[in-house]
C-alpha cells in the first residue's frame, strides 16, 4: 500500500499467499500497487504469483485498468509487456476497454504508449463501450482535442 518493496518482499517471503487477499475494499495488492504506481511492487507481486494478472476488484476492474486510470505509464508498460491480453480485458458494467479509461481519465501519455503495442489493432481502437462509444466518440465529448489528434492518427480512423 504504502510502496515498501523490501518489506512488501520480506511480507511474501514468510506468506506468499497474501498475493491474493483482498482488503477491506476489495482489492488485491496488486491493485494497490498498480494505481500508485509502485513498480518495484508490482514486479514482486508478478514473480511470486503469476496468476494476479487475472485477478478483479470489486468493481470487475483489473490492476492494468487501475493503472491507466491513475496514468501510471511505467506500470501499464510492465504489465502490457509482460501479457499483451490484458489490454482487452474490460469493466464489465461499463464496457469500456483500456483506451476508454486514458481517454475518460485524460492521460494522453498512457493512451500514446499503449497506441505502440501490437495489440493495440483496429478492433481494440474501435471497440464500442455499453453505450455504442469509442475512445474518439468519449474524447469529443469530453473536448479533449490532443486526444482526438492522437486518436485520429491511428489507422483505422
Amino acid at each position: 500500500m504504502r510502496g515498501h518493496a523490501p518489506f512488501a518482499k520480506a511480507l511474501v517471503a514468510y506468506q506468499p499467499n497474501l498475493v491474493r487477499e483482498r482488503d477491506s475494499q476489495g482489492y488485491f495488492p496488486i491493485h494497490m500497487a498498480s494505481s500508485n504506481g509502485y513498480i518495484e511492487v508490482v514486479k514482486l507481486l508478478l514473480v511470486v504469483d503469476s496468476g494476479v494478472y487475472h485477478v478483479r476488484d470489486q468493481d470487475r476492474r483489473t490492476h492494468l485498468h487501475l493503472a491507466v486510470m491513475n496514468g501510471r505509464v511505467d506500470v501499464i508498460n510492465k504489465l502490457v509487456s509482460a501479457h499483451k491480453e490484458v489490454m482487452w480485458y474490460i469493466v464489465d458494467d461499463s464496457g469500456e476497454t483500456i483506451l476508454h479509461l486514458c481517454v475518460k481519465h485524460n492521460h494522453l501519455e498512457a493512451l500514446k504508449q499503449l497506441a505502440e503495442y501490437d495489440g493495440v489493432d483496429d478492433d481494440l481502437v474501435n471497440a464500442q463501450d455499453h453505450n455504442g462509444n469509442t475512445i474518439l466518440h468519449t474524447a469529443t465529448a469530453l473536448k479533449q482535442i490532443e486526444i482526438i489528434l492522437v486518436t485520429c492518427s491511428y489507422p483505422s480512423n
